[in-house]
């Protein structure tokens, strides 16, 4: 990737001006985490995120189109002005379903090389998924042995049925990745009966193939959602009158009142909705798909209690790069 280095951790173990970055570039945002080592942690020194919406009309032409492209590179131009002024000295840049659904992404690729520096890389599903467990996996719990863990992407959602019972090492059994996300055409009001049908379907299969149904009876199964959705869901139900990722981050909730959240936002209008301190104009038109979507998978497994994170793959990044340079079994990515 971009701005990688020659040198060895060996090299700078007792560096601590060491600089590392984890962009993810998603069909919906742009997010950037700078990151130093911190005793046997991972410590952010600088988030950045910014909706860029790159998926914007794709699934209608099959390109991401000229503005999408444009607020994508100028997004990543700043991306790569902040890691110049953090001194970065490696960075992983990854795309995610936008990049892998469009025909044109080789064009963005070379085009934010060019401009900015930066080398992507598209990455499938199955390493979304493997990034997204790992960015989160601080949240799972030792004494549960499985997990689900879903994240709600722009373009595609991906469920991941996890096994949790080897302390520090979880592992994904099996996942699904549906081409649904909150910006995506087939959740727009006249097609979303279809589309949740078809993730339903997926859904169910997975809880077949695997007997989660007896799991979840057996109490043997904690719920993680790692997404811009299920975060907003739990910062209007506790009122806040502005999102706090500390506030969030990491904490339990109870399913059913997230589901009286839900039933709220589709009696809300659109004004009702922007107005909303939690919600705004940047995500009017996100919360419903993206609460659909939860239903849906709700409706699928309904657990009494959901962990939130505030994290995904921009952390599993992080994880990663330490992961191949320092073998520490108990590293956790901590914010400032």
């Amino acid at each position: 990737m971009g701005f990688r280095s020659t040198e060895t951790w060996k090299d700078r173990v007792h560096s601590s001006g060491v600089r590392y970055a984890a962009i993810d570039l998603g069909t919906n945002s742009c997010r950037l985490l700078i990151a130093t080592p911190f005793q046997k942690n991972i410590r952010v020194v600088y988030a950045f995120s910014r909706m860029v919406r790159l998926g914007e009309k794709l699934e209608k032409t099959g390109v991401i189109g000229p503005e999408a492209m444009l607020r994508t590179i100028q997004t990543l131009k700043i991306c790569a002005l902040k890691m110049q002024e953090h001194q970065v000295t490696r960075c992983y840049a990854v795309a995610t379903a936008a990049c892998r659904m469009a025909i044109n992404s080789q064009e963005l690729l070379d085009r934010v090389k060019l401009e900015t520096g930066i080398d992507l890389e598209i990455i499938d599903d199955a390493q979304e998924a493997e990034l997204s467990l790992l960015g989160c996996a601080a949240l799972l719990k030792p004494a549960v042995p499985y997990a689900i863990v879903f994240d709600i992407g722009g373009g595609s959602t991906e469920v991941m049925w996890v096994d949790n019972r080897y302390p520090g090492k979880p592992k994904i059994i099996d996942y699904v990745s549906v081409p649904i996300g909150v910006i995506s055409e087939a959740l727009s009001p006249n097609r979303v009966d279809l589309a949740i049908e078809g993730m339903n379907h997926l859904l169910k299969k997975l809880s077949t193939d695997h007997d989660i149904e007896r799991h979840l009876a057996a109490g043997n199964v904690q719920m993680i959602g790692t997404s811009g959705t299920v975060t907003t869901l739990v910062a209007i139900d506790m009122q806040l009158s502005k999102y706090d990722r500390a506030v969030i981050d990491g904490i339990t909730v109870a399913t059913d009142r997230l589901m009286r959240v839900v039933d709220d936002l589709f009696t809300m209008t659109e004004g009702q909705r922007v107005a909303h301190p939690c919600i705004g104009a940047s995500r009017a038109d996100l919360i419903l798909p993206g609460a659909a979507i939860f239903k849906c998978i709700y409706d699928c497994w309904p657990v009494h209690e959901l962990s939130i994170a505030d994290r995904g793959v921009r952390e599993g990044i992080l994880m990663k790069m330490f992961e191949q340079e320092i073998p520490i079994a108990s590293r956790v990515v901590v914010y400032q």
